[in-house]
């Protein structure tokens, strides 16, 4: 714990020092201008670091930041949503995912995370409808194929779907291990 926040320390140092050069100002971010295109990886990486670091707030904050200059930012879009999910704010990644489906439709992570958050919400129908579609989308999708198994077998008991599901991704990781040898 103590060397990960020597490293939050350390990276967000580096981070005010490169945004000092950069006149954008932290403490006002109303009144700085439209984020500078080499700093979006910056602030995608500060958002991704908060949200492994568990403070899911401040990665939001970070992805926000980054909307704020590029609305149609789809990696800062999921990870907003990512964090969104984090804090159990569903209908917020709801919106969010509703902003991601207009700007890329059909994108399969994207779908994912709606799966996910209407299984929190106890919608399961919607949910495999959703999750189909992500799969639709990739086909190899593993979470995707987990999270079918497991809403046909625990929530709409339906053995044989979940089955289905189940070898799906069975075969898939299969696949995988065979290509690595």
């Amino acid at each position: 714990m103590k060397n990960q926040t020597q490293r939050l320390g350390i990276f967000t140092l580096t981070l005010l020092i490169t945004l000092t050069i950069n006149n954008f100002t932290m403490a006002n971010p109303a009144k700085s201008r439209q984020l500078n295109p080499t700093m979006v990886d910056t602030y995608i990486s500060m958002a991704e670091m908060y949200y492994h670091a568990k403070q899911y707030n401040k990665g939001s904050e970070y992805y926000d930041m980054v909307l704020k200059s590029y609305p149609a930012h789809t990696e800062a879009l999921l990870g907003k949503v990512k964090c969104l999910l984090a804090m159990a704010e569903y209908p917020k990644a709801l919106e969010t995912l509703e902003i991601l489906e207009e700007i890329d439709p059909g994108n399969a992570t994207g779908l994912l995370y709606k799966g996910k958050v209407f299984i929190h919400q106890e919608k399961y129908t919607d949910a495999v409808q959703v999750l189909q579609q992500s799969v639709e989308a990739d086909g190899e999708n593993p979470e995707a194929f987990t999270l079918l198994s497991n809403i046909y077998r625990v929530y709409l008991m339906d053995k044989s779907s979940a089955d289905y599901w189940q070898q799906r991704l069975d075969k898939y990781l299969e696949e995988r291990r065979l290509k690595l040898y």
